[in-house]
């Protein structure tokens, strides 16, 4: 018998307990995208490192926190503390002046098309590695500056042509 989702019957949920599930499926389901914790490691210490994203900040911290990568990030923003979601570019803006960098240094990395949007509004370069299970065709990523099917195609020469 199929397992359903906890949280594909939304209907008569209060978002507390929507909360509560996604972080729960965060810790015991969640992992790391392939390629991240070494493309991570390879980039740190020779760029500054922030998360900006679109999900509530206590989930972006179970995140982080679970695959012991908070060191590694100077700034750790949700758009929802800065007002304006993605698409709209205020997030990524945000985070580069909290780092003192312009908008044009900066280089994103995104999995979503309303990232790419963000990245791009904002000024910034953006490779955009797709999440495989969102089957989106990669031609709706044509404004990326470069698509890649994994993080482990990312290398630091690729990250300096930017």
């Amino acid at each position: 018998m199929d397992r359903a989702s906890p949280l594909a019957n939304n209907s008569g949920r209060s978002s507390g307990e929507k909360k509560e599930i996604y972080d729960e499926l965060i810790k015991t389901e969640l992992q790391l995208k392939v390629g991240a914790r070494e493309l991570i490691n390879t980039v740190y210490g020779k760029f500054k490192l922030a998360v900006a994203s679109h999900s509530r900040i206590e989930s972006i911290e179970l995140c982080i926190n679970k695959f012991n990568l908070k060191s590694k990030f100077e700034h750790v923003v949700s758009d929802q503390a800065v007002g304006k979601r993605k698409p709209h570019p205020e997030v990524f803006l945000h985070v580069a002046n909290v780092m003192n960098m312009e908008p044009e240094k900066c280089l994103v990395f995104e999995d979503s098309l309303m990232g790419l949007k963000a990245a791009k509004s904002a000024g910034m370069k953006c490779i955009v590695c797709p999440d495989s299970f969102s089957n989106l065709d990669h031609a709706l990523f044509d404004g990326a500056d470069r698509i890649v099917s994994s993080l482990y195609e990312v290398d630091l020469e690729m990250i300096t042509k930017f």
